[in-house]
């Protein structure tokens, strides 16, 4: 979720790469919008 830095951190250091930014997802319980990664295989 937005706001939460260092899971971010994790994730680009494990080589995930920022796609999008979701809003209205179900599992975003507080509506800040949801940040979409992916790694390429």
């Amino acid at each position: 979720m937005r706001g939460n830095n260092a899971s971010v951190r994790v994730l680009e250091k494990n080589g995930y790469e920022f796609v999008k930014e979701e809003f209205g997802a179900e599992d975003d319980p507080y509506g800040n919008g949801m940040l979409i990664y992916k790694k390429e295989c």
